[in-house]
């Protein structure tokens, strides 16, 4: 997995492995694939080859190399509604990125963990 982490640590965005997801130094833009998402905040920092920690929400928890995954003793989980709309928002995006064929099926499907008659 990849996680996107805020100036504070807080881990906001989990990816799966194979999603290309980089940021272009000249530009200051993220970009997943060969697509500029512009809503990401140019301070984030990637981190690669994470484990997902177990019941991992937005800003739950905090990343660093050094240190590893550690409980976000800020968190009060009122965000988790919002994590529902977020992951909603990301699910139409990701289904976007596969009409666009930025996405193949099968990475698609092994995102949503379902089959080719769901999509």
């Amino acid at each position: 997995m990849k996680t996107l982490c805020n100036e504070i640590e807080e881990s906001v965005y989990l990816f799966p492995d194979f999603i290309p997801i980089r940021f272009d130094d000249d530009m200051g833009q993220w970009w997943i694939k060969d697509e500029m998402i512009s809503e990401l905040p140019h301070y984030y920092v990637l981190h690669e080859n994470v484990e997902e920690p177990k019941n991992w929400y937005q800003k739950k928890y905090k990343f660093n190399p050094e240190d590893g995954w550690r409980f976000n003793p800020d968190w009060d989980g009122e965000d988790m509604q919002l994590q529902k709309n977020l992951n909603r928002k990301l699910n139409k995006m990701l289904k976007v990125f596969y009409r666009k064929k930025i996405l193949t099926k099968k990475e698609m499907l092994a995102l949503f963990n379902t089959d080719e008659k769901t999509l």
